[in-house]
């Protein structure tokens, strides 16, 4: 199952419009390979103005991944393997850039949240920014691929002032035990 996608640009010239295929490239996507796993490009429309645009391998995320609101890229990031890897970054209703996440790795512990234990799927180095780009926060999380509403701090986090002061930290231990 193939879907063909054709860019057009539009050429304005004065009061005359010209409609000229530039480069009309027809680029595959949303395809399957012949064991029905996702190969290749993919697009997905989530409802509600959220797109995702990512790449699989053999059925697995793999690969550079996109996530728009109403056409505003929204998340950044990559999967290897079908796991999150590399630096994802985040962004606000403007463009800016709100936090990111790095040094993913898969989690190996559960954690107790207050009232019981989870298991988040990965652990990840977190940082925060304000609005002018000054670090706002950093430390470590777990999380699972919905780490915008799931995400637990563990181990020591800095707080900063927007000129970078550094204004308290807390420690919330690993969250291993109650």
């Amino acid at each position: 199952m193939e879907r063909e996608n054709h860019f057009l640009v539009v050429l304005k010239i004065g009061n005359y419009e010209k409609e000229r295929a530039i480069a009309a490239r027809k680029i595959p996507m949303n395809r399957v390979n012949d064991l029905g796993q996702r190969e290749g490009y993919w697009r997905d429309s989530l409802g509600e103005g959220i797109t995702h645009e990512l790449y699989y391998k053999g059925g697995k995320k793999d690969g550079l991944f996109k996530c728009f609101s109403r056409n505003d890229l929204f998340v950044l990031g990559e999967y290897t393997a079908d796991n999150m890897s590399g630096t994802w970054y985040v962004f606000g209703d403007e463009g800016e850039l709100v936090y990111t996440l790095d040094s993913i790795e898969l989690n190996k512990d559960s954690i107790y949240t207050g009232y019981c234990r989870i298991f988040c799927k990965y652990k990840c180095h977190s940082i925060d920014y304000y609005p002018s780009g000054a670090v706002k926060s950093e430390g470590y999380m777990v999380c699972d691929e919905d780490f915008m509403v799931d995400f637990w701090e563990i181990g020591e986090w800095k707080y900063y002032d927007e000129s970078g002061n550094l204004i308290k930290t807390k420690d919330y231990g690993d969250r291993r035990t109650p």
